[in-house]
């Protein structure tokens, strides 16, 4: 048997997270427009490895109901929470071990998504290698692996404060000592002088971004024993032992929307045909710090595929509140803003008119109905389709395709476009607000606060049973009891109304509508 890992993780419990970016669809669409055969992501077996309490699953669970899910993390407690959880979600295709990756000592099979996130640079080189090996033993032959791993040359920015805060907090032996330590020490360094040049002004955008870091996930990343960045290259070398090799990054397929200079971008160009050195040097240009890299078999994922985009439908998760004009023939850019803080950036008209069909529409489209509805849109506005316009297109949506914003969905999504007579939430959103969660996953896979009592009141009460009646009944209830016992909203809360102000029923249809917007309502 391996020697013991030294972990924390018992004492000290990871966040609960999902990870849109690591869910088998996202997957899946990267694989499947590279030439690959995917396994549906609604029908696959998926393997997490560092899973914590296994609360990516459930989410991926709350979405693909009939896959099989499989989770191995090596602290014990953090599996029982997660089985306890497990259980009472009903969740029976979930399936949560506590094991050593080096040697699980379980029966695993083979498996058409593999998942590594937050693990590769946190732990031994012994169990970096492992990880890789266990992925190159149990990926399907058209599986697709993710790992995650800290990126030079940007992690050596990173690697600087991480010095600091452990050389102050050395001498401490309590995780909340050090966390409160190493956090008095960032407080100093933001503020220590008035001196404005390229390290100080470093600094306090450093400790900023650190300071936003919860207390669990700070002890973890910043204040872990082991910390290895590696150049994007030399990962792909690592996996490259275990016949494993690069399909493309998480977030995107094509590396887009690059700040260059024409300088760059003519230097470059010689780097198209080699996409591996093209990424590497875009890394140092850029800096990066942080990767989400997805591996396949040797021989897999060469070709970009844009044909393939025929089968599969497109939807956009952007502000419902900010109407846009954007005229197909003005000789302009046209931002459009998504709901996860990231801008398409539409040039062409063919590109305006795609984008204004999908909010228009606030629902996915097979992309065939999408490129039919461009091309009306383009023929109403007298403006040319030149040839290969379809392809253009296809390039365009494929290029902005990225988890939260620009969406490829394999089937219907889970999520409603429209009110059901009966309003329905996921399981595990009601799990959360039963248990005081703050931040609850959407059916989309990301997360939304909801700290107002009367707004968590009522998502917990979308358990499909309720018409908007039976709703109202409930939430004026609610409000009555809580004027009798005195409650009162936390600051900065919006006030509660009346329960018999005659405007209740107009604002529970709102706020029902908001949480359709947030993709917390699930479709029919």
């Amino acid at each position: 048997m391996p020697s013991p890992i030294d972990t924390d993780y018992d004492r000290v419990a990871y966040p609960s997270f999902a990870h849109v970016q690591t869910f088998p669809e996202n997957l899946a669409n990267r694989a499947w427009l590279r030439g690959m055969d995917p396994a549906h992501p609604g029908r696959c077996r998926v393997l997490e490895l560092g899973c914590g309490d296994g609360f990516n699953l459930a989410a991926m669970a709350m979405i693909y109901p009939e896959s099989h899910y499989t989770g191995i993390d090596y602290s014990s407690e953090a599996i029982e929470r997660g089985r306890r959880m497990m259980a009472e979600l009903g969740l029976g295709r979930i399936r949560l071990e506590a094991a050593d990756i080096r040697d699980p000592g379980i029966e695993l099979g083979e498996f058409d998504y593999i998942i590594v996130h937050g693990v590769y640079s946190w732990v031994p080189e012994d169990v970096r290698d492992a990880v890789l090996s266990l992925m190159g033993r149990h990926l399907a032959p058209q599986g697709v692996g993710f790992v995650s791993y800290l990126a030079y040359p940007g992690a050596y920015l990173r690697e600087m404060l991480r010095t600091m805060v452990r050389f102050h907090s050395r001498g401490a032996v309590e995780p909340s000592t050090r966390i409160r330590q190493s956090r008095a020490l960032l407080d100093l360094l933001s503020n220590a002088t008035t001196v404005k040049n390229h390290y100080t002004e470093w600094l306090k955008s450093e400790t900023a971004l650190v300071a936003n870091h919860t207390d669990e996930g700070f002890f973890h990343d910043e204040l872990s024993d082991t910390s290895h960045p590696v150049l994007f290259t030399d990962f792909l070398a690592h996996a490259a032992t275990h016949s494993l090799q690069f399909l493309s990054e998480a977030e995107y397929l094509i590396p887009i929307g690059r700040p260059l200079t024409e300088v760059a971008r003519e230097r470059l160009r010689p780097l198209e045909t080699n996409r591996i050195l093209l990424e590497q040097y875009l890394d140092f240009i850029e800096g990066r710090r942080f990767r989400q890299t997805l591996l396949c078999r040797n021989g897999l994922g060469a070709e970009l595929r844009v044909d393939r985009l025929d089968a599969l439908s497109v939807s956009f998760d952007g502000l419902r509140d900010s109407p846009i004009v954007a005229p197909l023939e003005a000789d302009s850019s046209v931002e459009f803003p998504s709901a996860k803080e990231a801008v398409i950036l539409a040039s062409r008209p063919l590109e305006k008119a795609a984008m204004l069909e999908l909010i228009e529409q606030r629902d996915t489209l097979p992309f065939p109905v999408l490129r039919a509805a461009v091309a009306r849109r383009m023929q109403a506005a007298d403006l040319p389709l030149t040839e290969g316009w379809d392809q253009e297109l296809a390039l365009f949506i494929v290029k902005a395709n990225a988890p939260g914003v620009i969406e490829l969905n394999w089937e219907i999504p889970a999520w409603a476009s429209r009110l059901p007579d009966r309003p329905q939430t996921s399981a595990l959103a009601l799990w959360q607000i039963a248990h005081g969660d703050q931040k609850i996953v959407t059916l989309g896979g990301t997360f939304v606060k909801m700290e107002g009592s009367l707004g968590r009141k009522l998502l917990s009460l979308l358990d499909g049973t309720l018409d908007r009646a039976g709703i109202l009944q409930q939430i004026q209830a609610y409000i009555s009891e809580r004027t009798a016992s005195g409650s009162t909203e936390a600051p900065g809360s919006p006030p509660i109304p009346a329960a018999d102000d005659p405007q209740l029923p107009a604002q529970l249809e709102q706020g029902l509508l908001g949480l359709l917007s947030m993709k917390l309502i699930r479709r029919e």
